[in-house]
């Protein structure tokens, strides 16, 4: 919310700063100095509307690491490259007392798709904090959010 709302300021004000610097010097010098103000203002934009993007998508990664962390702490092991869940334990678990099947194979494929979402977030924002051209662009996982594995024997 934020870059859209700088977005909605910095623009009319770039263009208003680069109109009234084109009316004072009249050349194409003064022209020059319009159109260098709105690449700036524009590649300021862009940056800003990347970095809040990945803030968010880490702050989803974190909240989903913590909480499973927690949540599952019985059936997960943390390495120093890797987590792995028992879903068999932390399944039954779950639902030991309830007998349904319905709720235990939900159970399962809602966690598979969640942990899947999360390793590609957690290993794509690695490659590219990595990349001389991206790492200003992104927040990269904290050192404890390590890719998970689901064990499912």
């Amino acid at each position: 919310m934020l870059p859209i709302i700088a977005l909605i300021v910095l623009v009319p004000f770039s263009a208003w700063v680069a109109y009234s610097v084109t009316e004072r010097e009249n050349d194409k010098k003064g022209f020059a100095k319009a159109w260098g103000i709105l690449i700036a203002v524009a590649i300021s934009a862009i940056w800003m509307v990347s970095l809040s993007k990945s803030y968010n998508t880490y702050l989803d990664s974190r909240a989903f690491f913590s909480a499973t962390k927690e949540q599952y702490r019985n059936a997960l092991t943390v390495y120093k490259d890797h987590a792995t869940i028992d879903v068999k334990a932390a399944s039954f678990t779950d639902f030991k007392y309830q007998g349904y099947q319905e709720q235990i194979a939900g159970f399962v494929t809602t966690l598979r798709e969640r942990v899947t979402e999360y390793n590609e977030i957690i290993i794509k924002k690695r490659a590219m904090k990595s990349n001389f051209l991206f790492e200003h662009m992104v927040i990269a996982p904290d050192e404890d959010m390590v890719p998970i594995n689901l064990l499912e024997d």
